[in-house]
């Protein structure tokens, strides 16, 4: 996401987009904004820290992707901490042709649907 986008250049886009929106409306023509904009999406990051929120944010979509890199822990849980080489040896066994099962889920076709406890499965 860029933070370089304050209430100046909101008012530099904002009588240009509305002035080829009116036109192109008055010519039938067809009216895209990014035509005219350098982003797909802006909006306010609101917050109490001053250092860290209050600003204009211009980015390519909701929420701005933000690459993160998770590592297997010794005791199996995620982390963003990455290993020491003495702790890179985790690993687990994943089959495609035999997923751990589930109970519900909004993605079924058949009842029970939406979220439901996992908890009998988790226990075998």
């Amino acid at each position: 996401p860029n933070r370089g986008y304050g209430v100046s250049q909101l008012d530099k886009y904002a009588p240009i987009v509305f002035n080829a929106s009116i036109k192109a409306w008055e010519n039938n023509e067809y009216f895209n904004v990014h035509d005219y904009i350098p982003f797909n999406l802006l909006f306010y990051m609101l917050g109490t820290d001053i250092s860290n929120a209050n600003y204009w944010v211009a980015a390519e979509s909701f929420p701005p992707f933000k690459s993160l890199s998770y590592y297997l822990s010794p005791s199996f849980l995620l982390t963003t901490t990455k290993p020491t080489t003495q702790q890179s040896t985790s690993s687990y066994l994943y089959d495609p042709h035999n997923p751990v099962p589930t109970f519900g889920g909004s993605n079924l076709l058949c009842q029970p649907c939406g979220p439901w406890n996992q908890r009998r499965i988790e226990e075998k």
